[in-house]
């Protein structure tokens, strides 16, 4: 027999029925200490709940989303062409660091002006995105001091920028300064 169960975030599979007919266990993904699973809550706080895919579907288990142990935040549009050119070489990244595992993950924070707009300008792109309305944006602005786009920086568990050139930085040393980002937010702990 084959059982399938899942926990909050994941499917299982079971191969084998236990000898005495139990249904096993549920079985829990451990929780990296290095990833962003331990501050879910500041995280929260900082991004609210509510993430959506680049299809405009909401992520319903939206704690996969801190399961990385890089994370970067994305302000952008899709109407600026310095915001769809730097996306073609964000994702290159994206995918190099996420090949085999997944340690990075983007979320971005949008300046487009209609869900029309918002809708085209995610197509196509890996990572997360905030709603369009996101209460929280002039926050995160004011935190990041984001005063033009494309803006992007890598955060470390607390929230504060590993680099206020994260775009330049991406841009010059590609994947390379996502090792080094990645291990600064390890020491950040």
């Amino acid at each position: 027999n084959v059982f399938l169960y899942k926990n909050e975030s994941q499917e299982f599979s079971q191969q084998e029925e236990a000898p005495n007919g139990d249904v096993p266990e549920k079985k829990e993904k451990p929780i990296n200490p290095n990833s962003f699973m331990p501050v879910i809550d500041d995280m929260y706080e900082l991004f609210g709940q509510i993430f959506f895919d680049n299809k405009m579907e909401i992520i319903k288990d939206n704690r996969e989303i801190f399961d990385c142990t890089l994370l970067g935040v994305l302000f952008s549009a899709g109407w600026g062409s310095p915001c769809r050119i730097f996306n073609k070489d964000l994702i290159d990244v994206y995918n190099k660091m996420n090949d085999g595992e997944k340690i990075f993950e983007i979320i971005q924070v949008s300046f487009d002006k209609t869900e029309d707009n918002f809708k085209k300008s995610i197509a196509g792109l890996p990572w997360k995105f905030l709603p369009l309305d996101f209460k929280g944006i002039k926050n995160l602005k004011e935190k990041y001091n984001v005063l033009t786009i494309p803006k992007f920086f890598p955060i470390d568990k607390t929230g504060k920028s590993l680099s206020d050139r994260g775009r330049e930085d991406l841009l010059e040393y590609g994947v390379d300064i996502c090792e080094k980002w990645n291990e600064d937010a390890r020491v950040c702990e």
